[in-house]
């Protein structure tokens, strides 16, 4: 903990709740140390889901379980293997170690899996997973799982992992950023974020297919276009925007990588997924950071929003 606070003096304040000594000014909303990459939906309002280990909102906040003071607001629910207990933590939490110190606390060598990826927009579009065995992994035998750039990451393995959230969202426009890695490109096809329909109407920031990434979008199970993508096999920021006259922009780290137009409205029953694609099958081997969804166009705010999240995961653009 840090010895320093606002009023200047070198003791701490700490106070007490029911679940953790907390040290007020060393919590992540008052920390002012980079508090731009730290409130970004709070910069760029109304997403309907946001995922990221990082705070990006000081008002936004999921549906917890658990006593908490308000400040403290928890990004991820993990499941540790060792006695499959689970606990929520806030930013603060795992950047300092304590979810690494929980899961391994029974178990030098546990393995800690994301039941619940806290939606920080405030709409609790929380992204959850109860099925213990398609959870995603963020503490690999003891060790924090960390993507290309060292980057504290969710694992998702290729095979079956995946979260999803059910979203209320209209028809177009829509954007979705996302920060992903791939693990293994040769093998891998699915999702970083996703959106389906009832009638498998879809839009994806990046698809794996082989060692090539791609976004797409269907329209009842038929391709309406792919373009391919760079920066396929390393840490890599993507924008993907669906403007108000159905022009399609895919942007890779900030750089344009093309323009199409498509109309995909009918958005009955939708859901987001995170590390698969559709209602089944294609799953991303990925490590995932961050992804976020604007049921609204934010063209005008790309640029500030893909600088914020390239600065805060080593991200050139």
């Amino acid at each position: 903990m840090s010895d320093f606070n606002r009023s200047g003096l070198n003791e701490p304040n700490v106070f007490e709740t029911n679940l953790r000594t907390v040290n007020v000014f060393d919590s992540c909303l008052y920390d002012t140390r980079a508090q731009d990459l730290k409130s970004l939906l709070d910069l760029y309002g109304g997403a309907n889901a946001a995922y990221s280990l990082r705070q990006i909102s000081a008002t936004g906040r999921g549906s917890v379980t658990e006593t908490e003071a308000t400040y403290l607001m928890p990004v991820v629910r993990v499941r540790r293997d060792s006695d499959n207990a689970e606990k929520s933590f806030n930013s603060d939490e795992v950047k300092a170690g304590h979810l690494l110190s929980w899961v391994t606390a029974t178990s030098g060598t546990a393995n800690g899996y994301v039941s619940k990826w806290y939606d920080q927009s405030g709409t609790n579009n929380d992204a959850v997973q109860a099925t213990a065995g398609a959870q995603p992994k963020i503490i690999d035998t003891g060790v924090f799982v960390v993507d290309g750039n060292g980057n504290k990451a969710v694992k998702f393995d290729g095979s079956d992992d995946f979260l999803g959230a059910s979203v209320s969202i209209s028809n177009q426009p829509l954007t979705l950023f996302g920060v992903g890695d791939i693990v293994d490109a040769t093998t891998t096809q699915g999702g970083l974020i996703s959106l389906a329909t009832n009638n498998f109407n879809e839009y994806n920031t990046i698809q794996y297919n082989g060692t090539t990434a791609y976004a797409t979008a269907r329209s009842s199970n038929s391709l309406v276009d792919i373009l391919a993508l760079s920066n396929a096999t390393n840490v890599a920021l993507y924008t993907w925007i669906l403007e108000s006259n159905s022009s399609r922009k895919i942007y890779s780290n900030g750089t344009l990588s093309g323009t199409n137009t498509v109309t995909l409205n009918n958005w009955t029953g939708t859901n987001i997924f995170l590390g698969k694609m559709r209602a089944g099958g294609l799953f991303a081997k990925i490590f995932v950071t961050e992804a976020i969804l604007y049921d609204s166009d934010q063209s005008s705010n790309r640029t500030g929003i893909e600088s914020n999240i390239a600065a805060a995961y080593g991200i050139t653009i």
